[in-house]
């Protein structure tokens, strides 16, 4: 039994429940899609310019961050570790 009767509309509330988590799930990804879309847009030469300068740069870049900024400085501290590979 789908919980939906032949109209679609849904008869219980389990199924109203999963209704609900899929259009939310589906704004979600639509309102992250709008926003990749928009950085998208938004990158330039100075992007451009501070990849290469980073990329170019033979010393040491120190990458730091408090709370949820550390984390997402981790995680630019181990892409630049794989530019000493190359």
């Amino acid at each position: 039994m789908s919980g939906l009767n032949n109209k679609g509309n849904c008869t219980d509330l389990r199924s109203v429940y999963n209704l609900m988590g899929m259009q939310t799930g589906k704004q979600v990804i639509r309102t992250e899609l709008q926003a990749l879309n928009s950085l998208l847009e938004g990158l330039g030469d100075s992007f451009e310019r501070a990849v290469e300068t980073l990329k170019s740069y033979k010393g040491k870049i120190i990458v730091t961050g408090v709370g949820k900024y550390n984390i997402i400085g981790q995680k630019i501290a181990i892409s630049l570790e794989g530019r000493q590979k190359h």
